[in-house]
């Protein structure tokens, strides 16, 4: 037996070969547990170019035979009719089998050592070792834990609450009473800020019970066509004769940003007096008796209602008041009537509404009502041309989303407080709150956005993408979180908002270890990679 050592890239490799055909056949067998692809990766290039090169010398038959094996055996085989011109082909005999054929081979160009994709992956954030937990053990306007981390609340808070025996659950924004018989749901500012009133305060069961009431009243109205107003349109009246109280609407649905609200002897909040505004066709027969018998000697009200079309009747509060909007152009509406006769389509809108029950599901999208609105006030009330055009301006609002600003002042905070966000301590984080958003439109024009708390106005927006390349969803939804991002210095902790479960879920998956990483494969990787290196 003979025993040969090789040196290749300083590594060893022993290999044992016989003078008899069956030992040679042996130790074929015993090389295949020694050629793993480590060895072979470094060996085979320095064994090629070995045997390639005809002015060798080697003082060893046995080891140069041993070689030829490996190379036949580590380098390709090509046929002689495809061989190349540009290379010089190798004729070698099979050491084993002296009786077979000559093989015509190569020498090989071997792979570069190549790098995995997943080599070019961002690094995965800290998280910090802390055993606070948001919303339970810590809350957001605490002080926040030295050093810097990431730390993704990718689903909504739960909170559970009893009152007596009627259990009440908020979540995602929303409040529900689970009580048989007395069920409802409604935002969970809007129960926050009912049930922390003064008239409410050890009276909830009174509280849940109103509110079930006035849901199913709201609800008939609503059937019978009904919308109430925006809450652009109630601010605009406000501002009119800074009016304190609203008359109309249900516990459900009034502005919180009124120092009072009721309907009739029901009140909702706050006092009775005070300067109104008063929603027409959301009060009963009865309860605009009542209205105008009290205001008979009142000089500061205010009166949003459906514009009159035609000869129709006179109502009450006109005799006393003068008309200082109304959106309803009678010659125009007959020119539009008779242009949807001909066309068979819609042709002239009155307004924007709230969609139906807007309050069970926080949705502050618009519709486009086709009746028309008009707003009288008291004939000695005198009114301003800037606070008409306000009025004008939210009034013929077409679509689009109500008003949605967060004001941490005055009567309307403990209702902002109430939100999901505001009960977590993120209205007094300690740092810079922004809110990001992305939208994905049909043609396939996409693009994203954000707005800081502390400076509403100051908001950026930008186009993502090309309609051509195609859309999604998520896509801009990452290039908002990219945006605010880039818009926070690196150095001010940073609370984002966002309604996208499946962009928290995607970074969350880079915070910490033992998370599966990886973006090969994931969708809008390439935003992805900048939202976290951005982090």
């Amino acid at each position: 037996m003979v025993v040969a050592h090789i040196v290749a890239n300083g590594l060893f490799l022993r290999l044992t070969g016989g003078g008899e055909h069956e030992e040679r056949a042996e130790d074929l067998d015993s090389s295949q547990g020694v050629r793993d692809h480590l060895v072979a990766y470094h060996l085979v290039p320095t064994i090629t170019d070995f045997i390639s090169d005809e002015s060798r010398v080697c003082c060893n038959n046995n080891l140069e035979q041993t070689l030829t094996l490996l190379h036949s055996e580590w380098s390709k085989e090509i046929k002689p009719s495809r061989q190349s011109s540009t290379h010089h082909p190798l004729v070698v005999s099979n050491p084993i089998d002296k009786k077979g054929s000559e093989f015509m081979r190569r020498s090989m160009r071997w792979e570069a050592p190549s790098m995995p994709t997943s080599a070019y992956d961002p690094g995965l954030l800290r998280e910090q070792e802390t055993p606070l937990v948001i919303g339970k053990n810590w809350c957001l306007d605490q002080q926040i834990p030295a050093s810097g981390f990431v730390r993704i609340q990718d689903s909504s808070q739960v909170w559970k609450e009893r009152v007596d025996k009627t259990r009440i659950i908020t979540t995602e924004g929303l409040t529900a009473c689970l009580a048989p018989g007395r069920g409802w749901t409604l935002t969970s500012g809007g129960w926050n800020f009912l049930k922390k009133q003064e008239c409410w305060e050890g009276h909830e069961q009174a509280l849940i019970t109103t509110i079930q009431k006035e849901t199913k009243r709201t609800d008939e109205l609503e059937e019978a066509e009904y919308r109430s107003p925006t809450w652009a349109v109630l601010r605009a009246l406000q501002q009119i004769n800074s009016t304190t109280k609203i008359e109309g609407e249900a516990a459900m649905s009034a502005p919180p940003f009124f120092q009072s609200a009721g309907r009739g002897d029901l009140l909702f909040w706050g006092e009775k007096e005070g300067p109104t505004v008063v929603i027409w066709e959301s009060l009963s027969e009865q309860e605009k008796k009542s209205w105008l018998e009290e205001s008979s000697m009142m000089h500061d009200w205010v009166v949003w209602c459906k514009s009159k079309k035609g000869a129709e009747e006179i109502r009450s509060f006109e005799l006393s008041g003068k008309e200082i909007f109304s959106n309803y152009d009678e010659t125009k509406s007959k020119e539009e009537k008779n242009k949807k006769i001909r066309s068979k389509k819609k042709a002239h809108r009155g307004q924007s509404v709230p969609y139906r029950s807007w309050w069970k599901q926080s949705n502050i999208k618009m519709a486009v009502s086709e009746d028309h609105a008009s707003c009288w006030v008291h004939k000695d009330l005198t009114v301003t041309s800037k606070q008409i055009q306000a009025l004008l301006t939210t009034a013929r609002a077409l679509g689009g989303k109500d008003e949605c600003q967060v004001r941490l002042t005055g009567i309307e905070r403990e209702y902002w407080m109430g939100t999901e966000i505001g009960r977590l301590g993120g209205c007094g984080f300690q740092g810079t709150v922004t809110a990001g958003d992305g939208s994905n439109q049909k043609g396939g024009q996409m693009g994203a956005g954000y707005v800081k708390l502390q400076k509403q106005r100051k908001r950026q927006q930008r186009k993502v993408g090309r309609e051509e390349e195609g859309s999604s969803s998520n896509c801009p939804e990452l290039a908002a979180f990219v945006l605010a991002l880039r818009g926070t210095p690196v150095e001010t902790p940073m609370l984002y908002l966002c309604d996208n479960q499946a962009l928290l879920k995607a970074v969350k998956r880079w915070v910490g270890e033992g998370g599966k990483a990886i973006l090969l494969g994931a969708p809008d990787a390439g935003i992805l990679q900048e939202a976290i290196e951005e982090l």
